[in-house]
């Protein structure tokens, strides 16, 4: 995921395809922890490896792309937190509309009020 874009803490719950480290095929519902225009973070508790191509759906929408994992950390519930990428640009995968240039003025807001 690219550095400065939007992130927003928002569960959507998604549904995830994959194949764990033995190459041996996986499903999970989960959710989200955050989101972003380029992806997001969700919790896993089957393994994943950096570069792992899954398959995100949406389960609110039906809608469902390509992704690939960036980045995997121990949550503290014992399930892992994997940032996926999209492969492809899909900016109303999440049902939300991203700034394009600079943060959101409401998050920008939200920002400056945590500062005082």
């Amino acid at each position: 995921m690219r550095l400065g874009s939007a992130r927003v803490h928002l569960v959507v719950p998604v549904f995830i395809y994959g194949y764990d480290d033995s190459g041996v095929p996986f499903r999970e519902i989960t959710r989200t922890l955050m989101i972003e225009a380029t992806g997001g973070f969700v919790e896993l508790a089957e393994p994943v490896s950096k570069k792992h191509p899954v398959l995100l759906i949406n389960i609110a929408t039906g809608h469902s792309i390509s992704c690939r994992v960036v980045s995997i950390r121990k949550g503290s519930n014992g399930k892992a937190e994997v940032g996926v990428h999209f492969a492809q640009p899909s900016p109303g995968f999440w049902g939300l509309e991203f700034p394009t240039n600079g943060p959101h003025p409401t998050i920008q807001k939200n920002a400056d009020a945590t500062e005082l």
